[in-house]
């Protein structure tokens, strides 16, 4: 073989590896699709999902919690899964840097550690028990225990935190600050609530923080838990459990504690953030949502007002109803004139 032809060869060959490692090697991007919209209750089965002990409900419809199909944390994207996400209807690719791909809650923790995967729904169930007309109590809840941290088989997830010493810990925030301005090595006796029974709990030596040895720590983390009579069960995977799940969540609790018939025989999808305050806060991916509706057959999703401006491709085949509060959701399934209904 000539030089002239080795040299087209070994050229030809480089740039075939060239395009090969520009196709393979990921990119720092995150790819958004329809997910699957999950059957939280509906008239076929009212117990599908979302169940409370000792309420004989009856849903007249059914109600669906959209979800978001990501790449996870540690995922990249080659280029061409990149180049299709940006041309096909209702995908899309994002860079990481301008994307939150966590689907938990962020709750301070007095130790970095991770946070109960249901801390979302949790919130999100109170909300629709409060909205139901039942009292609410928020409490100190333990989301997660430290293995080998100084409560490791002395304190549980799912515990409320009463007080401290018989000093009352109303909230999260009080329980943090309570052992903060304590040393390390001292011991404290803790009233908590489990499965309704109140017990103390003696921590013989507080621990040292693993980003500061020198703060006291419970080895704990503590969020914001929520103490009411109904008692409501969720069957439902970490994976499908998210903030965005919140609104539908809510509102699937709260018809099944009222008589009040807001599905109507619709299948009825919703997403959004459940704030403190009753208020619904936007989510990503709200074409994506869309699509995970639409292609479940819902005839309506309930979606934030404020993420209206980001829908991109109007869809006449399925009802979308902005809101700002759960109040407004209620109130406007309820109505029978549906001109009035709120529009993007």
């Amino acid at each position: 073989m000539s030089k002239r032809a080795w040299t087209t060869v070994t050229c030809a060959l480089a740039m075939v590896i060239c395009l090969l490692l520009v196709c393979l090697v990921p990119l720092n991007y995150v790819l958004w699709a329809p997910g699957n919209a999950v059957r939280l209750a509906d008239n076929a089965d009212p117990e599908a999902v979302i169940s409370i002990d000792g309420v004989d409900a009856q849903i007249n419809g059914q109600w669906l919690a959209t979800e978001l199909s990501q790449t996870g944390v540690d995922q990249g994207a080659v280029l061409p899964q990149v180049v299709a996400y940006l041309f096909l209807d209702e995908h899309d690719a994002l860079p990481r840097q301008t994307v939150d791909v966590s689907s938990e809650s962020t709750i301070p923790s007095d130790d970095n550690l991770s946070v109960d995967g249901n801390d979302a729904s949790l919130a999100a169930v109170s909300a629709g028990v409060s909205q139901a007309g039942y009292p609410v109590t928020e409490r100190p809840r333990i989301v997660s225990v430290r293995a080998g941290g100084p409560s490791d088989g002395l304190l549980a997830v799912g515990d409320f935190v009463l007080a401290i010493n018989d000093q009352a810990t109303p909230t999260a925030q009080s329980v943090r600050q309570d052992i903060a301005d304590r040393q390390v090595g001292d011991p404290v006796v803790l009233t908590i609530q489990r499965d309704g029974l109140s017990s103390k709990v003696t921590i013989p030596a507080l621990g040292g923080s693993t980003t500061n040895g020198t703060i006291a720590t419970l080895g704990v983390t503590v969020a914001a838990g929520y103490s009411y009579e109904p008692d409501v069960h969720l069957l439902l995977t970490d994976s499908q459990v998210g903030p965005p799940q919140g609104l539908a969540i809510a509102l699937t609790t709260y018809e099944l504690l009222t008589p009040l018939d807001l599905a109507q025989g619709r299948s009825i999808a919703a997403v959004g953030v459940m704030a403190d305050n009753g208020t619904i806060e936007a989510v990503s991916g709200i074409d994506e949502h869309v699509a995970s509706a639409r292609n479940a057959h819902a005839d309506i999703i309930v979606i934030p007002r404020s993420n209206c401006q980001d829908l991109t491709q109007p869809d006449q085949s399925i009802t979308v109803l902005p809101v700002r509060t759960l109040t407004d959701v209620i109130t406007v399934l309820s109505s029978s004139d549906n001109s009035e209904w709120p529009s993007c």
